[in-house]
């Protein structure tokens, strides 16, 4: 079905899902399921029966009905596209519905700014839900979260240790700090940052403020994890009546253990396993009761109440067809008994036996020949077919039993391991310059092994189809190789020497290798490579915001001008930011301290050199100098930031302080800095919208000058400038891998980042309203978000004054709620100073602090205690906190033990950390808390930033591609002149300059003018290169080639590109050191080269580069053998039949005539469909173009030996084999050849498994 505007739709569900069936749902994850519906069904029955089937029943209840008639009327009309359905209308009517909930324009954000809970929390996608009073779900919330979120390890190291448990891992007192944080965020609706700060005693030092929003983000997985265990529950209640009402001796009975099972399940995979093991039993019987439900008008009424939350399709697993396969056969013929003959009185036994680790079976007394005649034929036309269908039903019940997946699961997750093979492009692609080039080929490498992104990389790679990631389907055991036979068999074998126990041990192991190999454990090969891939994509998500917290963690530019006073900061720090391209063209720009532009200038001949060549260059830097200089003297600037764009921004910086100095020694300034700053973000914001409505008229380098400069002023708010609309942020280059997250996860992350670094700081709302610019940190703001930021800005604007006096007024002038208020009043701070010209006569002095108005009491009192402590006998407490503010030493003094244990007595617990707050506050008030900007002070740094490159991408030992840009010569010495002694070329007779090398001089004469009119260029000393990354670079004469070389000109010329490896690298000088010999190219000896992994596989490679090498010379040897053979061998020879001699035309006379060799033979013998189909088909050796038979395909990597003699059975619909991209009519339909297999030489190895 098309839908022409996914979003517009997706407004429009939330918005009429919100309309009948109130507002404690989520609207948003029901939506965009139907949504998904709506997109995947292409017709409208399809459609409604997913929809019944899926959630709405459950969902709306009786009003599913309704729902699913207004919605294809809005299909069939499209009027999602024109208006949204609810009570009110849309605040701005001629938009568009995707422009309307861009704006925030739609009911459902209306409804949003009037709720009074957190915005962040209404668009959570599991709704905050709050506990009942004496409820035990928040201890036992906590007890899981501890287990999943803080005591389970990575299956791969993600921290950079053995075990990954190093920054994850808390003891167990750490379950109460997590049930009074979920306490507080359930049942007082208190988001992270306002728990941090202001609930410090309830959750320090166990939990962070990033443990709380994991703790956050883990509620949202139990809310949803107990929302499908219920909906579940009350389908496995519902089987249960409906079986008891028709009973079925051949369906396993639904007892009250399978419910409490699912009541016990700890996780979604849990989940998923109970469903499957569900569906395996009574996955018709839920077809059939939802069919006479929907007969009868009474029954589907009590499915609208009780109906199924999921599905097969929802588990994402469905291991049998069951109109087709084995199993619905063996069910038909009543094969369910045959379990007992087995030895099992039931399925369910394997797994205790499994779980204990012990043998409790039935004793049998039949052979399973015997057992076979005891049932009917009618399905099964001999024995061998029945017993086939049995062992496939009981495999099939094995691997659906949720006990023997949860326990395979962990084993397998524990001891997997798993191999790299490069594909024939990879083979080529991954060389020594690829990320991947220490990972290219690996054996038996355990996952928990995989450090960091590596999995990724892998995983991008065999999405690029550059090699393939092979997880052998079985697991080591502890003492021999095969963990199945060392426990799973053994717990359901019996050891006993009879024939007829050894005859069921036979069956036994055969039904536990099909269900394991089949069925358990490529699906558990799929949940791991699911996992590891999230594992990694966190860790690149954590990168991506440590990077940012970097950038943001920046206290804004101070000036500090010594002893001296300074007069010249009251309007805020004036910072000239310098900005340039490849042009070389610089603009400057002047920011005041308010964040706007107040001048700009613009020097084209600044970056020349002061002893260029030309004169006109010399002349036109020293008028830019000069233009500069005035400019600074006019502009009085505190500080000025140059772009780090390249090696010249180091001479602009030099430039700029030989200025500063000359105004200096003038006494027309002071000492002014100049950094050098990374321009990183500055190029995003260039590009922005945000900036081509600001600064419109105004050149790309321009606008990066002025985000240099106001980076410097505050880096938080210019970065806020990208979290716009069109989400600018994602275009910062944090992370090389951050292109394979999701657009969503990338910015959850980033925006939990803003969250934490703006309610840190506080948010100045009066100077939001003054200057635009900044209101971008309101919606960061604890409590708030976009929608409640813009209704509170619009609010003050419409006030009289424009201003916000004071904190109370956010309820008597906004009209916020109590709750909103309670998270957000604390980290908004008004400028008390500038405060009382309104109508409110009382200045509250605390509201310029980051003192909590619930605390402003315990504030007052500890001002007034200090007082005390000092002397003073009477104080008023209102004037007492004016008078600490304007002698804060006075705090100095004060004990806390005794203001803590009064606050025990009064029934506040342990307040140390709060009054500890408060004292901090009375000291300074919010004080910035973030560090100085610190200027790269190492050379290394300075290297890296201009460069943009780090110690992991520029080495020493790194092979580059280099460009020749000259060659560099020596000029002898008048004393190395007169001693030269040239040579004459006793062959050309011709004079040869010792030094340049000049050798067309004819008598002795000619070489000492040469010497005397200096146009000796000097002796060869190396050749002058330039790397991508704009380095220069030498290579010395030494190490241009192995073999001596004399005259560098005979190996490369000027614009020729090379392959070099770094010998030195020069961070000083910015330029590097090469080899380009091929003893170091190839390094052998592995002196240069990346260190491999531990698992690589050495043999492997050497094994598939020799035998690469040996078809290639094979190919060769064989096409110069056809085209040049010798006259006298072939009669009738190519030269013959081209002059149109006897052999063309007694060929002219052949009733073939006209067919070509392929044509002729494919006529005389029929071909398998494999042949004709294949483009890798072995062509007819008469062609002189293809090799003989024997030889490998051209286009092929040689395969290991156990591709040959293998055949594809899938070959006509090969989406039915299991082999996948392994299998030979894939790779290619190799023939044996005993002779190329001995000369590969190959090591051996079993065929992997690769599940799809």
């Amino acid at each position: 079905m098309i839908v022409e505007n996914p979003e517009a739709l997706k407004t429009w569900l939330v918005a009429a899902l919100a309309s009948l069936c109130g507002e404690d749902q989520d609207h948003v994850e029901i939506a965009e399921i139907v949504l998904a519906q709506a997109k995947k069904k292409k017709t409208n029955s399809d459609l409604e029966k997913a929809m019944w089937k899926k959630l709405l029943a459950d969902y709306l209840g009786e009003k599913t009905g309704e729902f699913i008639k207004k919605f294809f009327v809005t299909l069939e009309t499209k009027s999602y596209l024109q208006s949204n359905p609810g009570p009110s209308t849309p605040r701005i009517e001629s938009t568009t519905a995707s422009e309307h909930e861009v704006g925030h324009f739609t009911d459902f954000d209306e409804k949003i700014r009037k709720t009074d809970m957190p915005e962040r929390m209404q668009l959570r996608n599991v709704p905050i839900t709050s506990v009942e009073e004496g409820s035990a779900e928040l201890d036992l919330e906590a007890e899981w979260i501890h287990k999943h979120a803080f005591s389970k390890a990575s299956i791969s190291n993600q921290d950079g240790t053995a075990d990954g448990r190093e920054d994850v891992i808390k003891g167990p007192k750490t379950v109460e700090k997590i049930r009074k944080a979920l306490e507080l965020i359930r049942n007082q609706h208190f988001e992270v940052p306002f728990i941090a700060f202001y609930r410090k005693e309830y959750v320090l030092p166990e939990l962070s403020v990033y443990d709380l929003w994991r703790v956050y983000k883990f509620d949202e997985k139990w809310t949803q994890l107990q929302t499908r265990k219920n909906n579940m529950m009350r389908l496995f209640q519902k089987i249960q009546k409906y079986r008891s009402e028709k009973p079925n001796e051949n369906v396993r009975v639904l007892k009250d253990e399978d419910i409490d099972r699912l009541r016990m399940v700890q996780s979604i995979e849990e989940l998923s396993d109970v469903y499957n093991h569900f569906t395996l039993y009574y996955g018709n019987d839920v077809l059939a009761m939802r069919e006479e439900y929907r007969r009868n008008s009474a029954a589907r009424q009590r499915l609208n109440e009780d109906g199924e939350l999921m599905d097969a399709d929802d588990m994402k697993e469905d291991l049998h067809d069951p109109d087709e396969d084995l199993y619905s056969r063996g069910a038909s013929a009543g094969l369910d008994g045959l379990l007992r003959k087995y030895g099992l009185s039931r399925i369910e036994q394997f797994a205790d036996n499994y779980q204990r680790h012990d043998i409790h079976q039935s004793q049998t007394t039949k052979d399973p020949c015997d057992v076979a005649l005891e049932y009917a034929f009618s399905k099964f036309p001999n024995v061998a077919e029945f017993l086939k269908a049995a062992n496939y039903m009981l495999a099939v019940q094995i691997a659906k039993e949720p006990s023997v997946r949860k326990f395979v699961r962990e084993s397998f997750f524990e001891r997997a391991r798993f191999d790299v093979i490069p594909t024939k492009e990879g083979l080529k692609k991954i060389d020594e310059m690829h990320n991947l080039y220490s990972l290219k080929f690996l054996k038996n490498k355990p996952v928990w092994d995989l450090v960091n992104d590596q999995f990724l990389r892998l995983w991008v790679a065999e999405q690029d189809k550059l090699l393939t990631i092979v997880f052998p389907t079985k697991i080591e055991g502890a003492i021999t190789a095969s963990y199945v036979d060392e426990i799973i068999k053994a717990l359901l074998t019996r050891d006993e020497s009879s024939k007829l126990v050894q005859e069921l041990n036979v069956q036994r192991k055969e039904i536990i290798d099909l269900a394991l190999s089949k069925f358990v454990l490529p699906s558990m090969v799929k949940e791991l490579k699911a996992k590891l891939l999230n594992e990694a994509q966190e860790f690149v998500k954590r990168a991506c915001c440590q990077q940012l917290y970097n950038c943001l963690n920046v206290a804004p530019y101070e000036v500090n001008f010594g002893d001296k006073e300074d007069k010249d900061t009251t309007d805020g720090i004036r910072i000239l930011g310098l900005s340039y391209g490849e042009d070389q063209i610089v603009y400057g720009c002047l920011i005041k301290g308010d964040g706007e532009c107040s001048n700009q200038i613009r020097l084209e001949h600044i970056l020349k050199r002061k002893n260029a060549e030309k004169e006109k260059d010399r002349t036109d830097k020293e008028k830019n100098l000069k233009m500069l200089k005035y400019f600074i003297s006019s502009g009085m600037p505190h500080a000025i930031a140059v772009s780090a764009e390249s090696q010249e921004a180091t001479q602009l910086v030099e430039d700029s302080r030989s200025i500063i100095s000359e105004l200096v020694k003038e006494k027309k300034c002071p000492t002014i800095d100049v950094f050098l700053v990374d321009n990183s973000f500055a190029k995003v914001f260039a590009k922005s919208t945000g900036a081509e409505s600001e600064f419109p008229q105004r050149p790309l380098l321009l606008r990066e000058a002025i985000s240099i400069a106001r980076q410097f002023q505050d880096p938080l708010v210019e970065f806020s400038q990208l979290f716009n609309s069109n989400e600018d942020i994602v275009n910062i280059k944090f992370h090389s891998m951050q292109d394979q997250l999701s657009k969503k996860e990338l910015l959850e992350g980033l925006y939990l980042e803003f969250v934490n670094r703006t309610n840190e700081v506080g948010v100045d709302i009066n100077r939001a309203i003054k200057h635009p610019r900044t209101a971008h940190l309101i919606q960061f703001i604890c409590g708030l978000g976009p929608r409640k930021a813009d209704q509170l800005i619009q609010t003050l604007l419409k006030n009289k004054n424009q201003r916000l006096e004071n904190r109370t007024q956010l309820v008597t002038a906004c009209h916020m709620g109590p709750k909103v208020f309670t998270n957000c009043a604390g980290f908004i701070k008004i400028d008390t100073h500038l405060s009382g010209d309104g109508a409110e006569p009382q200045v509250e002095l605390l509201d310029g602090s980051r003192v909590h108005p619930e605390r402003y009491d315990w504030a007052r009192d500890f001002a007034v205690a200090a007082l005390k402590y000092h002397g003073e006998k009477y104080v008023d407490p209102g004037g007492a906190v004016k008078k600490i503010l304007e002698a804060p030493q006075k705090l100095e003094g004060i004990n806390l033990d005794v203001a803590v244990d009064q606050c025990e007595r009064q029934g506040f617990g342990n307040a140390r950390n709060t009054l500890e707050h408060i004292r901090s506050e009375l000291l300074h008030l919010y004080k910035d808390g973030r560090p100085s900007y610190q200027a790269p002070s190492h050379e290394e740094d300075i290297f890296n930033m201009i460069t943009k490159e780090t110690p992991q991408t520029f080495y020493k030992g790194k092979m580059v591609l280099a460009t020749v840009t000259g060659f560099l010569r020596r000029k002898p010495k008048r004393e190395e002149l007169d001693k030269a002694n040239p040579k004459k070329n006793e062959t050309t007779g011709l004079w040869q300059c010792p030094f340049c090398l000049q050798n067309d001089f004819t008598d002795l004469s000619g070489v000492w003018n040469h010497f005397d009119a200096g146009s000796c260029s000097g002796q060869a000393i190396g050749v002058s290169i330039c790397l991508e990354n704009g380095l220069s670079g030498f290579l010395p004469m030494k190490c241009l080639s192995d073999s001596k070389i004399t005259n560098p000109e005979e190996r490369v010329r000027v614009g020729h590109t090379i392959h070099c490896r770094i010998t030195k690298i020069d961070v000083k000088r910015f330029s590097v050191d090469v080899t380009s010999k091929a003893s170091d190219l190839d390094d052998i000896n592995g002196v240069w080269r990346p260190p491999k992994d531990a698992y690589y596989d050495g043999p492997a490679e050497k094994a598939m580069l020799k035998a690469e090498e040996d078809a290639k010379k094979l190919r060769q040897k064989n096409t110069e053998s056809i085209i040049a053979r010798p006259a006298s061998t072939t009669p009738s020879n190519t030269t013959e039949r081209r002059s149109g001699g006897p052999s063309s035309r007694s060929r002219s006379r052949s009733p073939n005539r006209g067919r070509t060799a392929r044509t002729i033979g494919s006529s005389s013998r029929s071909r398998s469909p494999l042949h004709q189909s294949s483009p890798l088909r072995r062509p007819s050796p008469r062609l002189p173009a293809f090799p003989p038979v024997g030889a490998p395909a051209p286009a092929l990597i040689v395969a290991p030996p156990w591709f040959h003699n293998m055949q594809c059975p899938h070959f006509k619909d090969h989406s039915q084999c299991p082999r996948g991209n392994l299998c030979p009519y894939v790779t290619g339909p190799y023939q044996p050849d005993l002779q190329l297999m001995e000369a590969l030489n190959m090591p051996g190895r079993d065929p992997p498994q690769n599940p799809q």
